[in-house]
């Protein structure tokens, strides 16, 4: 076994998220006549701010405990992680993801960049979708946490099962376990999450020109 990174032998410390709220996504019918193809953007790019955004407590929870957003976390392979990397610019990983007392966890390689950049800015998006009519689209941000652990974490083999054959995860956890000695464990903390189902949800902006077109 490889001697245990010693930059990575402790803990990183939690980042917690400052203040603030949103008010609560209230679900609206999209109004008769009009098909939701039109409505296949998920939302227009905005300056981000230097503090993280967040939501009311009660908000964040209601919006996570959808049904149709817990089908999704459950069932998904894979969610789309945004964050900034050491040099300043912006990254994002197809990456498979487990779920741990309401947070969002994944296991990567101790040396892999992003280990590296979400300690130091550990700041992410989140987005998790499904290729289908209608579309389907949760969108999270929240906050990082990296903590070093010994071998293959049984729940990054777990995961894998949603992807694979019982047979074809046999062999990863076989392939897996063999060659990693450590893995960089890195846990999501959500700290606003909207759900885009197109049928009882839309993006904001979308929203906002209904209800100015044809009322609330």
């Amino acid at each position: 076994m490889s001697e245990r990174p010693k930059e990575h032998a402790s803990k990183a410390c939690e980042v917690k998220a400052s203040a603030g709220s949103n008010p609560a996504a209230t679900a609206k019918k999209i109004p008769h006549g009009l098909p939701w193809g039109i409505f296949c953007f998920c939302g227009q790019p905005k300056r981000v701010s230097a503090s993280v955004t967040t939501m009311d407590v009660d908000a964040l929870k209601s919006e996570l405990t959808k049904p149709i957003t817990e089908q999704m976390l459950r069932a998904s392979t894979l969610m789309r992680v945004a964050y900034v990397a050491k040099d300043g610019t912006p990254r994002v990983i197809p990456i498979g993801f487990w779920l741990t007392d309401g947070k969002i966890a994944f296991a990567t390689v101790v040396n892999s960049p992003k280990v590296a950049a979400l300690r130091e800015r550990p700041e992410v998006a989140i987005t998790i979708d499904h290729d289908g009519l209608p579309p389907r689209c949760l969108l999270m941000r929240g906050t990082a946490t990296v903590e070093i652990v010994d071998g293959v974490p049984d729940e990054y083999v777990e995961a894998s099962k949603k992807s694979m054959s019982a047979r074809g995860s046999e062999d990863f956890s076989g392939q897996v376990r063999q060659l990693y000695d450590y893995m960089a464990v890195i846990t999501i903390t959500p700290t606003w999450a909207r759900m885009n189902d197109f049928e009882t949800t839309l993006p904001k902006p979308v929203e906002e020109i209904l209800k100015t077109k044809f009322g609330s």
